[in-house]
């Protein structure tokens, strides 16, 4: 009898698909961009590695893009913590004043100076992370990656300092 309950158990089961495959109501995947790419590939007739070097090019552009995003979040939430030690220090520094009236007019220095160091660190979060061009500017400076659309057809002229001098054959040299 304990025979019967697994043979009936397997004919009851619904059999699963394939996780490889995406069935009819999953989405793929890929991104956007890497569809694009994907669909280049088939439509140039692209080779695996220089679809891979083009995947990996785009796959570090978009990091670079989360990494530029997340630091300019960093910084606006490092602003509110400065802001709130401000805040703190600040009413220290007067009730520091008002109970020890000669230090009132020495308190202002450091509230100053912090204010200033505070409206700095504002500019530095909210207006020059918002200039245009931002994240370009980013990817502009990082030589090692390449755009979406790089191939490495023409490679770089070897200038005649670094190029292997030839020996002439004929004069025994």
């Amino acid at each position: 009898m304990d025979d019967e309950k697994p043979e009936e158990e397997a004919r009851g089961a619904v059999a699963e698909p394939d996780l490889g495959e995406p069935t009819a109501g999953e989405e793929t995947s890929l991104s956007e961009a890497e569809l694009k790419l994907l669909e280049e590939m088939r439509q140039e007739g692209w080779d695996e590695s220089t679809y891979f070097s083009r995947l990996y090019a785009l796959k570090e552009l978009e990091e670079e893009k989360r990494r530029v995003v997340v630091k300019q979040a960093l910084g606006k939430f490092n602003f509110f913590l400065h802001l709130t030690a401000f805040i703190t220090g600040l009413a220290y520094l007067l009730l520091l004043g008002i109970l020890y009236r000669p230090a009132l007019p020495w308190v202002f220095i450091p509230i100053g100076l912090w204010a200033i160091g505070l409206g700095y660190h504002f500019y530095r979060a909210f207006y020059k992370s918002r200039r245009p061009g931002a994240i370009e500017n980013v990817k502009r400076q990082k030589k090692a990656s390449k755009p979406l659309g790089w191939i490495d057809e023409d490679p770089q002229p070897a200038s005649s300092d670094n190029a292997p001098e030839e020996v002439d054959r004929n004069s025994g040299s």
